[in-house]
């Protein structure tokens, strides 16, 4: 320590300010004396350590809010009955084998968190023996199979994530031996196979969605048995914490999320769940809460769902959402009712029997998380807060005329198709009126469904088969096509909001790089007129060598009637209707491209779909105006 004290001092030296305030100015020892007080911090930190279980989420307190709240709150109530309801279906269910979709072990691992969360959870607040007897069959069960499946290594976390909840919460119940045999499966088939040399862990300091889910796993696995292997749950925890933060740096533009709303609810489901495993096992949130655009992106996420309902699902996203646990956490922690705005129409959705709860499968699976974390509230209020843009890796604009059920909603996308679940979507949006998406995104493909085929669907470069997938590339969205060409995956457009008061809203994108080299230039601006029409207008230039052919179009699940002359279309669906009128050229008119059936044998179906378009023809070194408006 004395010689990297002494080789520390020797580097720098002390300085005046501008007040001539005396500074040392010795970045190594100042580097050195950071670690150390950060490792100190820790370590003081994590003797304080919850001695008793359970320390992962849940406190005899929450247990009594439960309690009382679902007693007084009739859409909690329903909650917790369909959760026990649930569990009782899962009382005469065989426990889920060991077998592989493909590369992938993941729908067994959700399968055996959904279950054990609900099991243990149902146990804790009934007090029902049924309850802690089926749950502790399924962790035994998981805890017997050969691996879990660590070469795909959200499959380690997320069954880590179920056990650990399993083997806290039920750890007074549970015999000596049992405890035992989960705690060495937690052990050896999760977290030493976190540290394993052998295996490949680029998760690890990645900024997607494999950094939270797998540290956060792991993290309350590491809680969970901290007596059982002390030294190396430290390390697991101490790393979350340290590598983390590089994926919440994603958050930093306004909360944006740069892997679309699906993937939000996967990976900040699981950022959350680690802070909150943190808080409540060491009082502490180590500061990640802090992080710039974390709490913000609560706010985006009530801003990707429509007022149909819907997802703006581009990139990798369906287009249906579900009751999401991370967004009641934030509505508590920042005390924000309004949060949960769609939450309760979602809630409501299954109130009023549109959907159902079902104890097979793995939808919902952190459902127990929303009574953990939810407010005694009044009725929610809706935002007046109408426009979202943000920056950052995947740039999003939207806008909404109003937080009701028939307002109109645009969803714009920009970014770049080399984006982490990207899509050759840059340029494309949805659109919604009378409750109805007009404009719509096709979705993303099962990955197995391709993968199966032997499609390699991970790289993003031009020839990768990833775009060969008609829901994948930009021939199925609303974007332009130019020469029959995919877009550039290596370019990136911005958006930019323009402020016109004239205009309800008003923002661009600047395709140009994403058509290089089919065009010179490329701007695709979108105006919401005050009374509520759309206008879309593309301001292309051609190079000074080639011609272009440009297909603009839009994919629709409504009905479409084209006028005689070509220059207007008529949407209608569930008893609305909507007009599409051809502005610019002149010399085009409407036409209906088949979604249904795709192009390749491996593509997804999409029926009662169709892309409504047309093409321009435009000669080399020249300028074209395309203009459409929706109203």
């Amino acid at each position: 320590m004395w010689l990297i004290w002494k080789g520390a001092m020797t580097i720098g030296k002390p300085i005046r300010n501008s007040k001539g305030l005396m500074m040392i100015r010795y970045p190594v020892l100042t580097l050195l004396l950071f670690c150390l007080s950060v490792h100190l911090s820790l370590s003081q930190t994590f003797e304080n350590l919850v001695e008793e279980h359970p320390r992962l989420f849940i406190t005899s307190n929450i247990i009594n809010d439960i309690k009382k709240r679902t007693d007084s709150d009739t859409r909690y109530a329903f909650i917790h009955e369909q959760i026990l309801r649930n569990c009782d279906s899962l009382l005469t269910m065989s426990p889920a084998q060991e077998i592989k979709e493909g590369r992938r072990l993941l729908e067994v691992s959700r399968t055996y968190l959904k279950r054990i969360l609900y099991l243990a959870y149902a146990y804790r607040i009934t007090g029902q023996r049924p309850y802690f007897e089926k749950a502790k069959q399924e962790m035994l069960a998981a805890s017997a199979f050969s691996s879990w499946n660590p070469s795909h290594y959200l499959d380690v976390a997320e069954m880590a994530m179920g056990l650990a909840i399993g083997y806290d919460w039920l750890f007074h119940d549970l015999s000596t031996a049992e405890r035992e045999t989960i705690a060495s499966a937690l052990l050896e088939k999760g977290i030493r196979t976190s540290i394993d040399k052998t295996l490949e862990h680029g998760w690890i300091s990645s900024s997607n969605n494999w950094n939270p889910v797998c540290h956060g796993g792991l993290t309350a696995a590491a809680i969970a048995i901290f007596d059982f292997a002390p030294d190396v749950c430290t390390t697991v925890i101490k790393r979350s914490i340290e590598h983390v933060p590089e994926a919440m740096k994603e958050y930093a533009a306004n909360g944006n999320y740069p892997e679309g709303p699906m993937y939000w609810s996967y990976g900040t489901t699981y950022n959350v769940l680690l802070v909150a495993a943190l808080q409540t096992a060491f009082a502490s949130d180590f500061g990640l809460l802090s992080k710039p655009g974390f709490l913000e992106t609560a706010n985006y996420y009530r801003h990707v769902i429509g007022p149909s309902g819907l997802y703006f699902n581009y990139s990798d996203s369906r287009e249906i959402p579900g009751l999401n646990s991370a967004q009641f956490y934030f509505s508590k922690e920042m005390e924000s009712p309004e949060l949960l705005w769609q939450e309760m129409d979602i809630l409501e959705s299954y109130r009023n029997g549109e959907r159902n709860f079902k104890a097979s499968g793995i939808s919902n699976r952190f459902l127990p998380f929303i009574l953990l974390w939810s407010l005694d509230m009044p009725e929610v209020r809706s935002s007046n807060e109408n426009q979202y843009i943000a920056h950052g890796t995947t740039p999003i604009a939207i806008y909404r005329s109003a937080w009701s059920d028939s307002a109109l909603y645009l969803g714009i996308k920009a970014g770049s198709p080399s984006a982490n679940h990207a899509h050759m979507d840059i340029g494309s949006f949805v659109f919604e009126k009378h409750g109805i998406r007009w404009a719509m995104d096709l979705g993303l493909q099962g990955y197995h469904s391709l993968e199966s085929l032997g499609l390699g669907i991970w790289k993003k470069d031009r020839g990768s088969d990833r775009w060969k997938v008609f829901r994948n590339n930009v021939f199925s969205h609303n974007t332009l096509v130019v020469n029959d060409s995919l877009q550039n995956p290596d370019a990136f457009a911005t958006i930019e909001k323009i402020e016109d008061d004239t205009h309800a809203f008003k923002a661009a994108i600047n395709l140009s790089e994403i058509y290089t080299p089919q065009l010179a230039s490329a701007r695709r601006t979108f105006e919401v007129s005050q009374d509520q029409e759309l206008v879309i207008t593309d301001s292309l230039r051609t190079t000074e060598t080639s011609n272009a052919t440009i297909r603009w179009a839009f994919v629709t699940p409504a009905e479409v009637e084209i006028a005689k002359d070509g220059r207007a279309a008529y949407l209608s669906k569930e008893g609305q209707s909507i007009t599409v009128k051809l502005l610019r050229p002149e010399d085009t008119s409407f036409k209906i491209y088949k979604t249904d059936p795709p192009p390749s044998d491996f593509d997804a179906s999409n029926p009662g779909t169709r892309l409504l378009g047309f093409e321009v023809f435009s000669t080399k070194d020249s300028k074209e105006i395309i203009q459409v408006k929706l109203k």
